[in-house]
């Protein structure tokens, strides 16, 4: 279902990614699409401030690093954006562990002994408050 929000609601990699730093967002309107809720945000990139629109539908398209940037922005007002919040460290947790998984396989291939850090750095999430998400 999430995935088919994503296809729906987002738009291509070429439209949105962006090799400048998120430096600030605005949180515009709160809108259900199908089973999930989106947001319309507009943000600021670089030391230009280049204005953005955007919505969640359009993480999974966006520089990585703008995930991050959200989250940090965003968790400033933690009581606010919870919702906001929760879906962007699903979407972290999930990406960081497929990165780990192909670092595993790649030392795999050239015959390396992996070393993995459990701990992680953001205090939230090394308590376990992210939903839909339990360690393992």
């Amino acid at each position: 279902m999430l995935f088919l929000f994503y296809i729906k609601y987002g738009k291509p990699q070429l439209q949105i990614w962006s090799l400048q730093k998120l430096v600030a967002v605005k949180v515009y309107a709160v809108f259900l699409a199908e089973n999930f809720t989106n947001v319309s945000l507009k943000g600021f990139k670089g030391l230009s401030r280049t204005e953005v629109e955007f919505t969640l539908a359009y993480l999974p398209c966006m520089n990585p690093n703008d995930w991050i940037s959200l989250f940090l922005i965003l968790s400033k007002y933690e009581q606010k954006y919870e919702p906001m919040i929760a879906h962007l460290k699903r979407m972290l947790i999930c990406y960081i562990h497929e990165v780990a998984k192909m670092d595993v396989e790649v030392a795999a291939d050239l015959k390396k002994k992996t070393v993995v850090n459990t701990e992680l750095s953001h205090p939230e999430i090394r308590r376990g408050n992210v939903p839909g998400w339990t360690p393992r």
